[in-house]
């Protein structure tokens, strides 16, 4: 890992985000930016607000819209599958598995809020990797309280 880029979790016992970090960072894979800071880069394009599953075990809903509104506000065209979906996880919910694929497809970025458990969430870690492969940037963001 880059000594100039942050480890995106302490530890990181199945070392996927070290991973993604050894090929992506600095690159397609930015770590610790201030919400305010990439609400300017990205304003004008379409933004995929990937959520982690809260202790329901549905999306955390709640930090989806609030990140949402947040980007919105700022000119970015914000959208979060979590939201659109009913509280269906986006990517992996049985015979519906994927239907958040044409939005992520259509993004110019993806927006991965530091919320509890974004670090471990299969949801997650799958958007991220995803996004990657198709060349759409992903801005891991402190949640500062800014959004």
């Amino acid at each position: 890992m880059s000594a100039a880029f942050p480890p995106v979790r302490s530890g990181d016992p199945d070392g996927f985000w070290e991973d993604l970090v050894q090929r992506y960072g600095g690159g397609s894979l930015l770590n610790s930016l201030l919400f305010s800071c990439v609400a300017q880069f990205i304003r004008g394009r379409i933004a995929f607000v990937a959520v982690p599953e809260c202790c329901e075990g549905g999306p955390d809903l709640e930090g989806a819209a609030r990140w949402v509104r947040a980007l919105n506000h700022r000119g970015v065209c914000a959208v979060s599958p979590a939201l659109l979906g009913g509280g269906m996880n986006p990517v992996v919910t049985g015979t519906d598995a994927l239907w958040g694929l044409p939005l992520l497809s259509a993004s110019g970025a993806v927006i991965v809020p530091k919320l509890a458990g974004w670090d471990r969430c299969g949801a997650v870690i799958w958007t991220a990797r995803r996004a990657l492969s198709m060349n759409v940037p992903v801005y891991l963001v402190d949640d500062t309280g800014e959004a």
